[in-house]
């Protein structure tokens, strides 16, 4: 399970605050980022930047 957190704006609108699986912590108000957050999780060798 990643921890989530979601923050709106007025003016950004919706922001997500994920814990990708290796830790890091990623910030994104980008609708593509935030699906890729809230998909299962994968196996280790399929890992997705968003840098």
């Amino acid at each position: 399970m990643r921890d989530e957190v979601v923050v709106t704006s007025p003016g950004v609108g919706e922001v997500v605050i994920a814990r990708l699986p290796d830790g890091r912590l990623q910030a994104s108000a980008n609708p593509e980022h935030i699906e890729l957050f809230r998909q299962p999780e994968t196996s280790a060798g399929n890992k997705k930047s968003f840098a």
